[in-house]
């Protein structure tokens, strides 16, 4: 079962973060906290118009990570509240199974303070001791420099761009940069 050890950690403004994979009845709440995120942010491939699932739905979405030894969800929690989502999926075909991507959302009022680092070590630890994820990828747009940072900071690289790649709703455009961290030589 994928699973990070659960750690409590300071953010630099001095809050306790508990770092874990979420449980059984932990559903409603993650969608609850991704629907705040989507409200807010630009930066989400999902818009919250589009945005449909239902508490069930999340609920099958984290059993069924759980139960697959390659898949990972990370959820910080401040005061026992879920604050934001580290999601990690392998490849699905065999030729492509050992690399992985994730998505990563944290409530815009705990962002800037390290949370998302926290969030990522723990998946680069995770993903270096187990033998079949070689490579752990990403997708960002080009405008998100708070988070290309922080990705380069923990050692990921650029490996390509999707000029474009983003159309928003008032017609704009935003290219999507992919990253990778070879945590397997």
């Amino acid at each position: 079962m994928a699973k990070v050890p659960e750690t409590i950690l300071t953010a630099k403004n001095g809050t306790n973060v508990h770092i874990v994979s979420p449980s059984k009845g932990d559903g409603a709440e993650l969608l609850e906290t991704m629907k705040s995120i989507l409200k807010v942010s630009r930066h989400t491939l999902t818009t919250i118009e589009e945005f449909s699932y239902t508490a069930e739905q999340e609920e099958t979405m984290i059993s069924g990570h759980g139960e697959h030894p390659n898949k990972l969800i990370i959820t910080p929690k401040v005061s026992g509240r879920i604050i934001g989502m580290l999601d990690f999926s392998p490849g699905h075909r065999n030729r492509i199974a050992h690399y992985g991507e994730f998505g990563m959302s944290i409530h815009p009022d705990y962002q800037g303070i390290g949370i998302g680092q926290m969030m990522l070590e723990a998946l680069l630890s995770w993903a270096r001791q187990n033998p079949s994820i070689e490579t752990v990828r990403l997708r960002v747009h080009s405008q998100n420099k708070r988070a290309i940072a922080l990705y380069e900071k923990c050692g990921f690289v650029h490996e390509g761009k999707e000029v474009r790649g983003i159309k928003f709703s008032d017609g704009t455009y935003d290219d999507v940069l992919h990253m990778a961290c070879h945590v397997h030589s």
